[in-house]
Parts: structure tokens; C-alpha cells; sequence
């Protein structure tokens, strides 16, 4: 009879509470912790190791390119085509290599090509070269959106 009326007394105590928490809103997309955490756990196991922080950083990148891809109509059957699609229009297309820029890393790095000629690897060293102003002119672009974005962190990370 004690047991039932301390049943009876006792409030309830539900076991909701915090399920996840926003670290995170990118325009109107909340990041919570859980999400941070698996995509964190996937990039881990690369060989990058990049920090939570460095994980969040890419997370938004990710949300504002797909987001930019999705007003421009662009259409691709996952979140990583859709990103490709969007780099080769807005970025890709715009870079421009002269011969002659391929043909001075030659020169100046030859040594890396352990006697290659320049024929046998100018399309390698192209591609190299163009890879690297892509990524420069993507983090100029993203620096762009960043800032017409809303973005707001809502933890601090030291790692």
C-alpha cells in the first residue's frame, strides 16, 4: 500500500529532455551535435583528422553550396553531385590555364617528374594546376556566400 501511494504522490518525472542540441544554424538548416558528431566520426577516419571545428566549418560550406546549386535548379541525384554540378558552373568554367603556365611548373619543378618530359606529363601537370585554382577560386566564392549568409555557431570549439 506504501509503494502505490508513494505512486500515486511521487510527479512524474518524464525522461524527455534534450535529445539533440543546434550547434549550429545556417540560414534556416539547424547542425545538431548528433549530426556533427557522425560526420565528424566518417571524416576521422580519413587520413585528414580534422577537428570538430574544422568538421563544422565544412558541414556549412556543404549547406550553402548545396543550398546555391538548389536556386539555380540544378539537379543531381545526391548532395555530392549537386556540389560538382554547382562547382563546374560557377567556378570550374571560369578557370583558364595558358600552356605557357603549365609549361613553367614544368620548368620550375622538373625535378618532381624524375626526367619525365613535358609531353609525357603536361596533361597531369594541367590538371594539378587547374585543381589548385579551383580551390583557391571556391574559397574566394564561398567567402562570398558567407557573407550574404546567416550563420551562427552556437558552441565554441578549441579543438
Amino acid at each position: 500500500m506504501l509503494l502505490l501511494a508513494s505512486l500515486v504522490v511521487t510527479p512524474c518525472v518524464s525522461p524527455a529532455g534534450v535529445i539533440d542540441r543546434v550547434v549550429a544554424y545556417v540560414d534556416d538548416r539547424a547542425i545538431t551535435d548528433r549530426e556533427l558528431d557522425t560526420v565528424h566520426q566518417r571524416a576521422l577516419s580519413s587520413d585528414l583528422s580534422p577537428t570538430r571545428a574544422e568538421t563544422l566549418e565544412k558541414m556549412i560550406n556543404r549547406i550553402l553550396l548545396v543550398g546555391e546549386a538548389i536556386k539555380l535548379r540544378i539537379e543531381g541525384a545526391n548532395e555530392d553531385e549537386l556540389i560538382r554540378e554547382y562547382i563546374d558552373l560557377k567556378v570550374r568554367a571560369f578557370i583558364t590555364l595558358r600552356d605557357s603556365d603549365v609549361r613553367q611548373y614544368y620548368l620550375e619543378n622538373s625535378w618532381k617528374y624524375k626526367g619525365a618530359s613535358y609531353e609525357a606529363i603536361k596533361d597531369d601537370i594541367r590538371q594539378l594546376l587547374e585543381e589548385k585554382e579551383v580551390n583557391a577560386s571556391l574559397r574566394r566564392h564561398l567567402e562570398k556566400i558567407r557573407e550574404m549568409a546567416d550563420i551562427r555557431i552556437m558552441i565554441e570549439e578549441d579543438n
